[in-house]
């Protein structure tokens, strides 16, 4: 029986659960090192599994949000999902989405990916890169404006605007948008990065009709007019994704 250096709360959403699910699923995570809890508080948690029977059930429950807010990393076990159903459970700030039934050992090398990631962070990362007026942290995934009110970012949003910040005064196409901010495939399907960016804009208080942050190149795609603190090279860049994971 291995060490336990992560601990999962077991977030149950569905109105019919199976009982026999939990404590099966908790024994055969311990050898792997996570301790998997149920009705523990979300703050003390190091992943948030929440389980549900549709995609909805899961991103409006209480302690998703809260989670979310919290900046934990969120696993969804979800009964029913369509290809846009889990676009939707990615956009509204879950880490990663599994379709029942599920193989165990898929479930914990998952669990296992996001702990590396985490581990994996560069040390001299900062927590915070700053950008005009606004503060993103990258630990909480949470913007702040001057007067310190902080906006969360869905998982898509935050990835965004880290490829924004990446290539500042520099053009994307929509494509390279859309690989950026959906970080791994979902089928075939794809959000409309133009809806992506919209919402992000709003998230910064940016007019679409005089943006000062987020410019539309008419037929090339966008431009981001700030530069942050500290330049995110490719190994800053991808720390700043993984500090996400970290609580």
């Amino acid at each position: 029986m291995g060490p336990v250096h992560t601990h999962i709360n077991w977030i149950e959403t569905r109105s019919e659960a199976q009982p026999a699910m939990y404590p099966a699923l908790a024994a055969y995570l311990v050898p792997f090192g996570f301790a998997l809890a149920e009705h523990a508080p979300v703050h003390h948690a190091d992943v948030c599994l929440v389980v549900a029977d549709c995609a909805k059930q899961a991103y409006t429950h209480p302690d998703f949000l809260a989670a979310r807010q919290l900046g934990k990393p969120i696993v969804v076990l979800v009964t029913q999902a369509s290809a846009m159903d889990r676009v939707a459970l990615l956009d509204q700030g879950a880490d990663d989405c599994m379709v029942q039934p599920i193989e165990q050992r898929e479930l914990a090398a998952r669990l296992h990916a996001l702990r590396r990631r985490k581990h994996d962070r560069a040390p001299s990362q900062p927590n915070w890169i700053r950008f005009g007026p606004w503060l993103l942290d990258t630990e909480r995934r949470q913007l702040s404006n001057a007067q310190s009110e902080t906006v969360a970012l869905s998982h898509s949003e935050y990835r965004l605007l880290l490829a924004f910040l990446s290539m500042p005064y520099q053009v994307f196409s929509r494509d390279q948008l859309m690989d950026e901010a959906r970080g791994r495939g979902l089928d075939a399907f794809e959000r409309s990065i133009d809806l992506l960016v919209s919402r992000l804009r709003h998230k910064l208080g940016d007019d679409p009709r005089h943006p000062r942050l987020i410019h539309t190149v008419r037929g090339q795609g966008y431009l981001f007019n700030a530069a942050p603190n500290t330049a995110l090279s490719a190994r800053t860049h991808t720390a700043a994704l993984a500090s996400g994971l970290t609580h």
